[in-house]
């Protein structure tokens, strides 16, 4: 049979090429394989496949070398090269099978398997700063995320990740670097605009800190466009207060002017009379003086200037001319929508105790919490039959009190009473 002898020279040199790689893979694998528990197998056979296709690798380099030279090579040699090359090419495929099966199923172990390295690795790609240290600062643990923020923030990788959350949490940071918050959670703002909360929490399982930095860019985002939001709804209430106010105050303007008008009328069917009676003699003289005193009232009465009274004395001063008494228990109320609600309520009781009751007296309970006015209007007038049917006047008052936040309850029983309740205003 043919030996190493019958190969031609480049034969000679592919079959020591093909044996020195298989060596050589063969050595690399029995490394990777040491920290496998399993696998002794392939422990042991590796090595002796690297050693056998070296020695033969070996024997075919000495007899090529002897020949080049003219050189005489040892008798072992010799007879090494002339046993028949199917005994070397089988041995040779035996290894190339066996390496290879030994390749696929650690890359299959490793693919199906959890290794330190491919923890470190899955790590690495979470887009959340991770790291876990001991009390004294040492790190277990760190991430690229991490790593990379504590360079950005401190000017230099981590080292100590206890120094490192004490700088988070007081300490001085790069110029550049924005603190939006200290204490247990801070968070910064980095040259690139990306906002990053950080949080710190000790394990009760072992003694290891886990340190943990989220990307809250979209979040302050979004606190920051509430909170302008928050101030055009501030503007626009105000705005709408102001209005409410304008509004009130066209209102009683209009009132006055209905008012006048009404004078006016009241004014013009006087001359009437008063000219009818020139006219006709047969006319009673006592007619038009009544009238003329009444609208003479009504003038003095409009032309009254009162520079150093409230609406609330005005409203004391209606109850003494309708011949009502007011009891007042409490103070009046500092805000000037409460004041103005209250003179409201007022008047509008006063008016239905003497109107629909028959009243004579008048009580009024004036009570505040911290955050709210509480008015209550009570009378000695007659009770109600049945139930209280809300006029215009009563539907205006709840309407007023809603409009401020408040509410408005009215009772028939034990006695006629109105209780309405406003949120205080706030600075």
């Amino acid at each position: 049979m043919m030996s190493y002898y019958g190969l031609n020279v480049p034969l000679r040199a592919f079959l020591m090429t093909l044996l020195f790689c298989i060596a050589t893979f063969a050595l690399v694998l029995m490394i990777m394989m040491v920290k496998r528990k399993r696998a002794l197998h392939a422990k042991i056979l590796l090595p002796v496949i690297s050693v056998i296709n070296t020695f033969f690798c070996v024997m075919f380099a000495t007899e090529a070398r002897g020949a080049k030279f003219s050189r005489e090579t040892p008798d072992f040699v010799e007879a090494l090269c002339d046993i028949p090359i199917i005994l070397c090419i089988s041995l040779l495929v035996l290894s190339i099978g066996y390496v290879v099966f030994v390749y696929l199923s650690d890359l299959r172990f490793r693919r199906n398997n959890l290794s330190r390295s491919s923890i470190k690795e899955s790590l690495d790609k979470l887009p959340t700063g991770l790291c876990f240290y001991r009390e004294n600062g040492r790190a277990v643990l760190v991430n690229n995320v991490m790593n990379n923020l504590c360079y950005k923030i401190v000017g230099r990788d981590l080292q100590n990740a206890k120094l490192f959350w004490e700088i988070l949490s007081e300490g001085e940071v790069l110029p550049e670097i924005e603190r939006l918050d200290s204490g247990e959670n801070p968070s910064f703002r980095l040259k690139d605009g990306r906002v990053w909360t950080f949080s710190r929490t000790e394990l009760s399982d072992s003694n290891v800190i886990q340190l943990v930095a989220a990307d809250t860019t979209d979040i302050s985002n979004v606190n920051a466009e509430l909170k302008r939001g928050n101030e055009e709804l501030k503007a626009v209430n105000a705005r709408l207060r102001a209005y409410g106010e304008r509004v009130e105050e066209l209102t009683r303007t209009r009132e006055r002017i209905e008012i006048k008008a009404g004078i006016h009328r009241e004014l013009g069917q006087a001359l009437l009379v008063t000219r009818r009676c020139f006219v006709d003699d047969s006319a009673e003289v006592n007619i038009p003086i009544s009238i003329w005193e009444k609208n003479v009232a009504m003038l003095r009465h409009e032309a009254e200037i009162k520079t150093d009274t409230t609406p609330f004395d005005d409203f004391l001063e209606s109850a003494k001319a309708s011949g009502v008494k007011v009891e007042i228990k409490g103070g009046i109320p500092t805000d000037a929508n409460a004041e103005r609600l209250l003179v409201t309520a007022a008047l509008e009781c006063l008016v239905n105790g003497v109107r629909h009751a028959n009243a004579n007296t008048l009580y009024i309970t004036l009570d505040k919490t911290e955050n709210e006015y509480i008015f209550g209007f009570e009378n000695d007038g007659e009770i109600p039959d049945g139930d209280i049917v809300e006029g215009t006047g009563l539907a205006s008052l709840r309407y007023g009190a809603k409009r401020l936040g408040g509410r408005m309850e009215v009772k028939a029983s034990p006695r006629f009473s109105v209780s309405i309740t406003i949120p205080k205003e706030k600075e």
